[in-house]
């Protein structure tokens, strides 16, 4: 497939100047920020890992950090005589990834071009309609592990490759559950400072199925973990090497085990690991005792999934609801102890109506969290939620994959039309933005109200700046439920 003498180049594309695609949320299937976000990709560099440490002749471009212009991207490439790219794709950005990939094999046909990411296995139409010569599907870095030992082609599972310009696949690999075989990853491969923050994965697979993730369809739902020893070894060379102080863990359900993130934070503790860090998880696998191991760990922020409150939606995406009373004392032990918290919801599951999407809002606004994000129902391909949409005919637009983002209305659930889901997903997260900046006002206040020029305090620009920003928001919110009333 490749030779030692080959020129290889692991490229991310850029989604544009107005917005930043995350190829690495959602189980790897992505999602586009309006924001400057930026964010690694893990399974791009540890990739670019294995073939760097097998001596092959690797360069890696993620092009969302300097953003080179597509025309003058390809100039780069055959001027520097790459003979082989790989390109890491997302669902919402697979329509223009394979329009670079058509203008650069139009540029020069001899280059080989291998698109990849978890889910092409389900888009073998589409990448046989352009000019791809090879595709690698579920996780890809296994499948980097096996062309690292030579094995052909054919021998490797999760390849596709053209046979008189149709693709042959090798079928799914089957889910690794030695996660200790992957290298480290090598961040030395790209610019690392000028991302957000870099991330590590400790494990993968959710057992909990809800039937709108993606995480139990691409990781599986069988929890698959990384040793303890192996984490701590990439956390001290993020901190050591690479002078990294914060991560973010990237596991669906880090504290799933409870004693083995006990043992991960008493090794950071122990070994003087002084390094930030932020996990997902289910508030049920949490309680105050260990919360405290974890705050002196470094652990500075949870993210954490409510979903819906609705008891008919929760049963019919297979969701496990967690109490109110429950979530208010996770919830403020946290902000005792100095972790904040971030909640996620979704709107226009199955089932949810006007009145209960805004009952969710209001539960959202209700909570001692430091910040939470709502996101469209999205029928991401292969989970339980497609299957309802595609049965009962609510995928919009014949599927349009620049849709799947969570941030734009892929399918509707047969009650709320798609007008109402933006307006009602529109008014969450602006109604949340009033919150948190309400928040930061109230401390402005308590710190500035201590000292003695406390008028001139309260009209410094980064003050005056939020005071503006929260009044702007309060406006909006207003128009926003007049909106709603009018729906």
């Amino acid at each position: 497939m490749i030779t030692i003498n080959d020129r290889i180049l692991f490229l991310n594309l850029d989604y544009g100047e107005k917005s930043v695609s995350v190829k690495d949320t959602m189980a790897g299937l992505g999602e586009v920020y309006s924001h400057k976000f930026k964010m690694p990709i893990l399974d791009f560099i540890v990739s670019a890992t294995v073939l760097k440490e097998a001596d092959y002749n690797v360069k890696v471009v993620d092009n969302e950090l300097d953003k080179v212009e597509h025309k003058e991207l390809i100039k780069k490439i055959i001027q520097e005589n790459y003979n082989f790219i790989f390109l890491r794709t997302s669902v919402p950005t697979i329509d223009k990834d394979l329009f670079f990939a058509d203008l650069l094999k139009k540029s020069n046909k001899k280059i080989k071009i291998c698109l990849f990411a978890n889910f092409l296995d389900k888009f073998i139409g589409v990448l046989s309609k352009h000019n791809i010569d090879f595709f690698i599907s579920g996780e890809v870095e296994f499948a980097f592990l096996d062309i690292k030992n030579k094995l052909s082609k054919e021998n490797i599972k999760g390849i596709g490759f053209k046979n008189n310009s149709k693709f042959v696949y090798t079928g799914m690999r089957e889910f690794s559950h030695n996660l200790d075989n992957l290298p480290l990853p090598d961040w030395s491969l790209v610019p690392y400072k000028k991302y957000s923050f870099l991330t590590c994965l400790a494990s993968r697979g959710c057992p909990y199925n809800c039937g709108y993730c993606p995480y139990p369809v691409y990781q599986g739902s069988v929890w698959r973990t990384r040793s303890v020893e192996n984490i701590i070894e990439e956390l001290r060379k993020l901190l050591f090497v690479f002078k990294v102080d914060f991560v973010r863990f990237r596991d669906p359900e880090f504290t799933i085990n409870r004693q083995r993130t006990v043992d991960i934070c008493n090794q950071l503790i122990n070994n003087k690991i002084n390094i930030t860090w932020q996990c997902e998880t289910r508030l049920d696998l949490l309680d105050s005792e260990l919360l405290d191991i974890m705050k002196k760990a470094g652990c500075n922020r949870i993210c954490f999934g409510v979903e819906t409150i609705n008891e008919e939606t929760a049963k019919l995406v297979n969701r496990k609801r967690i109490g109110k009373k429950q979530i208010d004392i996770i919830l403020n032990h946290c902000e005792k102890i100095g972790i904040k918290t971030s909640g996620f919801y979704i709107i226009g599951l199955p089932c949810e109506t006007i009145e209960s999407t805004i009952d969710l809002i209001n539960f959202s606004l209700s909570l001692n969290t430091s910040f939470n994000e709502f996101t469209i129902a999205t029928p991401y391909v292969g989970t339980p939620l497609a299957k309802w949409a595609e049965d009962k005919k609510l995928i919009t637009n014949q599927f349009d994959p620049s849709l799947y983002s969570g941030r734009e209305v892929a399918m509707t659930n047969g009650i709320l039309t798609e007008n109402q889901l933006k307006v009602l997903h529109k008014f969450a997260n602006i109604s949340n933005k009033q919150k948190t900046r309400r928040k930061d006002i109230i401390e402005i206040i308590k710190t500035i109200s201590k000292k003695p020029i406390f008028i001139v305090e309260l009209f410094k620009k980064q003050t005056a700046k939020i005071f503006l920003f929260y009044f702007l928001d309060t406006f909006k919110v207003f128009l926003l439920k007049i909106k709603i009333i009018l729906l």
